[in-house]
C-alpha cells in the first residue's frame, strides 16, 4: 500500500514538474524568447525577359524633334501606305510602325475611321464584332512627361492585339506608334520598353 501511495505521489510531482515546464515555455514563447522558425520557400530568381535599354539602339526622327530606343535583335524597314510613311521594327511576336503625322491625329478620329472602312485602318469585316464598343480609348502620361491618347482593341494580325498611341510634339505635330504583339509577357515587357524611352529632342 505504501509503495502504491509512492507512485502515485511520483506521478502527481512529474505531472506538475511538467506543467511548471510547459508553462514556463508558453510564457517564453508568448514573450518573444522562444522563436520558431518557420519552414523555408525556395524560388527560383525570375529570368529577366529582356536586356537592360542602355544598350539598345537609338531611332531619332530630327524633323519631328523625338527619339526611342530599340533592341538590336528587332528587323526594320520602312512602307508606304495609305495612312502615310512609316519605319516599322518587328520580330515574330512584335511590329511597331512610327508614323509622322498620320491622317488620324487622335484615338477617337482613328477608331472613326475604322468604323467608316476607310483605306488603311484595320478591316472592320475581320473582327467577330465591329461597333465603338470593340475598341478602349483613354489618355496616359508616358515616361519623361509625355503625353498620350491610345486606342487598343482586336487586330487583323492573328492572335495579335493592337495598341496605337498619339503623340503631339511641341509644334503640335502628331507622331503614331502603332504597336502590335502577342498577348504575352516578354512583348508586353518590350512595348513598356520602348515607351519608357521615348522623348522629345531639346
Amino acid at each position: 500500500m505504501k509503495n502504491q501511495k509512492g507512485i502515485i505521489h511520483l506521478f502527481v510531482i512529474i505531472i506538475l514538474a511538467l506543467a511548471v515546464v510547459g508553462g514556463i515555455g508558453y510564457y517564453a514563447y508568448k514573450n518573444g524568447q522562444i522563436r520558431l522558425t518557420p519552414p523555408q520557400e525556395f524560388t527560383s530568381q525570375p529570368t529577366p525577359l529582356l536586356e537592360s535599354t542602355a544598350n539598345w539602339k537609338t531611332y531619332r526622327d530630327k524633323a519631328y524633334g523625338f527619339e526611342f530606343k530599340f533592341p538590336e535583335n528587332l528587323n526594320q524597314d520602312f512602307a508606304d501606305g495609305p495612312a502615310g510613311s512609316s519605319t516599322n521594327f518587328y520580330n515574330s511576336q512584335f511590329i511597331l510602325s512610327v508614323t509622322a503625322n498620320p491622317p488620324a491625329t487622335n484615338a477617337s478620329d482613328f477608331v472613326q475611321n475604322i468604323l467608316d472602312r476607310k483605306p488603311g485602318y484595320p478591316n472592320c469585316d475581320l473582327f467577330p464584332t465591329c461597333d465603338e464598343h470593340t475598341f478602349q480609348v483613354k489618355k496616359k502620361l508616358l515616361a519623361n512627361n509625355v503625353y498620350a491618347d491610345i486606342v487598343s482593341g482586336p487586330s487583323t494580325e492573328e492572335d495579335k492585339i493592337d495598341e496605337i498611341y498619339f503623340i503631339d510634339n511641341r509644334n503640335n505635330q502628331t507622331v503614331q506608334l502603332w504597336f502590335t504583339f502577342e498577348d504575352k509577357e516578354e512583348p508586353k515587357t518590350l512595348k513598356n520598353q520602348i515607351l519608357s524611352t521615348f522623348q522629345f529632342l531639346d
